[in-house]
């Protein structure tokens, strides 16, 4: 997630987000790679992920780009994100 409206940042996270989702890959994960997702493939793979948890399931959900917190809770900041 490195391209907002048009601003190129760092080519970091998503080559980040490719490394890891190889490496989890590699090690039997079920691996779901989202490279400049919108906010409702953000939170439809979200949903996705927790209909397909059975009970004592883990799950690991890796952001590679931008994040913030505010008043405690984290949030990620995603293409078409307004301030």
């Amino acid at each position: 997630m490195n391209d907002y409206n048009g601003v190129s940042l760092s080519p970091a996270p998503a080559q980040d987000a490719r490394a890891v989702a190889e490496a989890l890959g590699s090690c039997g994960w079920d691996v779901c790679l989202l490279l400049q997702p919108s906010a409702a493939d953000v939170n439809r793979a979200l949903s996705n992920l927790e209909n397909a948890l059975q009970t004592g399931a883990k799950a690991l959900v890796f952001f590679a780009g931008h994040g913030g917190v505010l008043n405690g809770d984290n949030y990620f900041i995603i293409e078409g994100a307004c301030a």
